[in-house]
């Protein structure tokens, strides 16, 4: 791959929020334990489905992570 299209590359970058890495645990933990609470409306599939649901639903409104 000498000669082949990244043989110009000298850098690769990577982007990513290291708090998003730090409080993802935290994110999940509170996801099971908001259907823990609701675990007499729903079983745990259907009330993570329902919470994505309306996570994707309000995108477009607050953007990612409301």
């Amino acid at each position: 791959m000498k000669n082949g299209p990244a043989s110009h590359l000298t850098t690769i970058g990577f982007d990513a929020d290291d708090t998003l890495w730090q409080n993802e645990q935290f994110f999940r933990m509170t996801e099971k334990r908001f259907a823990a609470m609701l675990a007499e409306h729903g079983d745990h599939e259907h009330i993570a489905a329902r919470l994505l649901e309306a996570e994707r639903r309000n995108l477009a409104l607050y953007g990612f992570g409301i």
